[in-house]
């Protein structure tokens, strides 16, 4: 069974939400997820929202402050969502193109060389977070994952924070680096601990509720 990622993590500033807002192929892509009820397996709801400890209890995480905006998740129809007027909002989302960041068509891409392959509509979107890292002063979090039978198969995040960091699985030698020019230093942590620090949250181990196919993302869709 295959799973994949191909999304962004920010902080939900006002003004930066208003600016998405105003953007065609992000404004009715954002979600702000500030609590942890849309969470709907029961074996991830046993721990991560009980205040009584059991053997999963060294998993559980919080959120930043204010929450976490999330923009252009996968989101999955699930056995969850059965009645008519949910199945409006999941049924958008049965499909996404193959490359999802292909609305980008005004943004000419920074000459920037991050040592990991990546499409030109991904570069452009690159670029444009790193503008709006700038002009918002607010942390930016690019994460890509697709794993297969619970094994991953490729994974990196790239982070924009008054600079531009890179983190990638190196999937030959099952290990989690940092890229810094032609140098690869390995982490002490998985890439989405390391990442998510930029965003005031800690992980405790590599799991992340919110990467649930099952998760209830119509909870948390801020409409135009």
């Amino acid at each position: 069974m295959s799973w994949k990622a191909d999304r962004i993590y920010t902080k939900p500033t006002p003004e930066l939400i208003e600016y998405l807002k105003t953007i065609e192929g992000f404004s009715d892509e954002l979600f702000l997820v500030d609590n942890f009820e849309g969470i709907r397996f029961d074996w991830t709801r046993g721990f991560m929202l009980s205040d009584e400890p059991n053997e999963n209890s060294y998993r559980k995480h919080t959120l930043p402050k204010g929450g976490l905006l999330v923009i252009k998740p996968e989101i999955y129809k699930t056995g969850y969502d059965k009645d008519y007027e949910t199945n409006i909002f999941w049924n958008k989302y049965k499909e996404y193109p193959n490359d999802k960041w292909n609305f980008i068509n005004s943004i000419s891409p920074e000459k920037i060389d991050l040592k990991i392959d990546l499409t030109d509509n991904q570069l452009k979107l690159l670029t444009f977070l790193n503008s709006l890292n700038k002009k918002f002063n607010t942390p930016f979090l690019y994460y890509y994952c697709v794993m297969w039978g619970g094994d991953i198969e490729e994974e990196y995040s790239i982070v924009f924070d008054n600079g531009i960091r890179v983190y990638l699985y190196d999937y030959e030698n099952k290990k989690d680096l940092e890229l810094i020019e032609n140098k690869r230093i390995e982490l002490n942590s998985s890439i989405l601990q390391t990442s998510f620090k930029y965003l005031d949250l800690e992980l405790p181990t590599w799991f992340f509720s919110l990467h649930e196919e099952s998760f209830d993302w119509k909870k948390y869709h801020l409409i135009k």
